[in-house]
């Protein structure tokens, strides 16, 4: 079969490479304030020659575009969100679970869909076609948002430079200054989350900073999601 005979025989090949770049899209949105894009891109060439190579092992193998699509898709969205899912079923039985035994039990189950599909008499081509379509616009609506908080991301730091570079305001104490340690550890859980969620006591970290005289807020709540505007709200600069 010519791969791009036509419009939907199209469809069906690019849907292992949207699985495979919107992965990497939805991970950089979802840490955009963290990170930049050009560091996700590595990530995005590598998931795009996977996504490539898992596609095209497969069609050498079975032959049949649509089911090759399908199964590509399911393989390569799995097997990136890997670690994330050991860590869901991980939770879910309450712990214990081995890596090794994950991973056979996902070969086990990928083997047995890729059978099913193979050997059923259906084409799989409205199923592939609508998923093609689906992570086509998950793609690129994930890379509107990169690209919108980009442009306004350069707009800010344009403006923060603008400010940085008047006149420093000077202020006469008055008596002893005195050093201010404000920390925050970014994205460390409570103690209380920690013992329930983890089973961690980390007691032990509280009270040493407690010994060194510092105020531990154990209510504390974040007013925003993201480390940049949690930050800004926190110390009065929004």
């Amino acid at each position: 079969m010519n791969l791009f005979k036509d419009k939907l025989a199209g469809l069906a090949v690019f849907l292992p490479f949207f699985v495979g770049l919107y992965t990497v899209l939805n991970f950089l949105e979802t840490n955009i304030s963290e990170t930049h894009p050009m560091e996700a891109m590595p990530l995005f060439l590598g998931a795009f020659f996977y996504a490539g190579i898992i596609f095209f092992v497969i069609y050498k193998f079975s032959l049949n575009l649509f089911k090759s699509s399908l199964i590509s898709a399911i393989f390569i969205f799995f097997s990136i969100y890997w670690q994330v899912y050991f860590i869901f079923f991980n939770d879910i039985i309450g712990g214990g679970l081995s890596f090794p035994l994950f991973t056979s039990l996902f070969f086990l189950f990928f083997s047995c869909v890729s059978y099913v599909i193979f050997k059923s008499k259906l084409s799989f081509e409205i199923a592939v076609n609508f998923s093609a379509t689906a992570f086509g616009i998950a793609f690129f609506i994930s890379l509107s948002n990169i690209v919108f908080y980009e442009i306004e991301r350069k707009s800010s730091e344009s403006l923060l430079q603008n400010i940085t570079n008047e006149e420093p305001v000077k202020l006469d104490f008055i008596g002893k200054k005195r050093n201010i340690f404000y920390i925050i550890l970014d994205r460390y859980a409570d103690q209380e989350t920690l013992s329930i969620e983890y089973n961690y006591d980390n007691s032990g970290f509280i009270e040493f900073l407690r010994g060194e005289g510092f105020f531990v807020a154990e209510k504390s709540k974040a007013n925003y999601l993201k480390t940049a505007q949690s930050l800004s709200s926190s110390l009065n600069m929004v």
